[in-house]
């Protein structure tokens, strides 16, 4: 009875012990499990960080092929213009020699010969109320290119903008020695008066001319209308100042501003 009892404790023991153990693996396994589910959570985020990335990398490979595309097409547009300007400048040079071949300076060489027209007096506004001066989009010298190109260039005059067909004034009494309509190297529909004394002045992008060459005009008679023909970036009157003793001479521009009262 005493063996049968001792065996009796111990196969109490060892099943306490064995309850034990598997409650311990019981607690492992969820401990385990906890950790797997933690650890599966970690990959889900790493997988979730990399699709991120993954379409970050596919943005920027986009974006790069987008700028690489977006320089290349501005490249493009900057020659373009350079070879406009270059094209308006040999246009321009070409209607010069043109005309001085068969147009001499009256009285020769800028004198006053009898025929100067000139005097001295200021210039009448060319365009009628209210376009006046601050309607002056671009003044005379260098500035950043109109076209959005990067490049600074010279502007040889004074843009005053306007609706398409306001009535453009000769500034004074004068001549038409060059009116055509066209490209002209980029002054679009364009005439030249001159008013004796070497002094010409240019009324450039015009919608529709008014007068032809060889038309004696005087300040203040409509000669065309506002247009935006040839290189031009909106409806405006490009006015000239040439001061030449050789002849119409683009080289002979000068700033029309003080010849306005400007």
């Amino acid at each position: 009875m005493q063996y049968l009892i001792e065996l009796s404790d111990y196969d109490r023991e060892q099943m306490e012990l064995l309850q034990k153990l598997q409650d311990g693996i019981k607690e492992d396994q969820e401990e385990v499990k906890d950790q797997k589910e933690e650890v599966q959570e970690l990959l889900d985020a790493q997988n979730d960080q990399k699709d991120i990335l993954d379409e970050m990398l596919i943005v920027k490979a986009d974006a790069l092929r987008e700028a690489k595309d977006a320089k290349a097409i501005e490249e493009e547009k900057n020659a373009y213009i350079a070879s406009a300007l270059e094209e308006q400048k040999e246009e321009v040079e070409r209607l010069i020699e043109e005309y001085n071949k068969t147009h001499p300076i009256p009285g020769g060489g800028g004198g006053d010969g009898g025929d100067l027209i000139w005097t001295g007096g200021q210039f009448l506004w060319p365009l009628p109320s209210p376009y006046g001066s601050n309607w002056i989009t671009s003044r005379f010298g260098y500035r950043g290119d109109p076209f959005g190109g990067g490049y600074t260039d010279f502007h040889g005059g004074l843009d005053i903008g306007a609706p398409c067909n306001t009535p453009i004034y000769a500034v004074l009494d004068g001549t038409v020695i060059l009116s055509q309509d066209g490209w002209n190297g980029g002054c679009g529909n364009y005439t030249v008066i001159y008013h004796g004394g070497g002094l010409y002045t240019e009324y450039m992008h015009q919608n529709v001319r008014a007068v032809s060459a060889g038309d004696t005009v005087t300040q203040g008679q409509i000669i065309g209308y506002v247009g935006t023909t040839g290189s031009s970036t909106g409806y405006h009157l490009h006015l000239g100042v040439v001061l030449s003793a050789n002849g119409f001479n683009t080289a002979g521009r000068v700033d029309p501003a003080p010849y306005l009262g400007l």
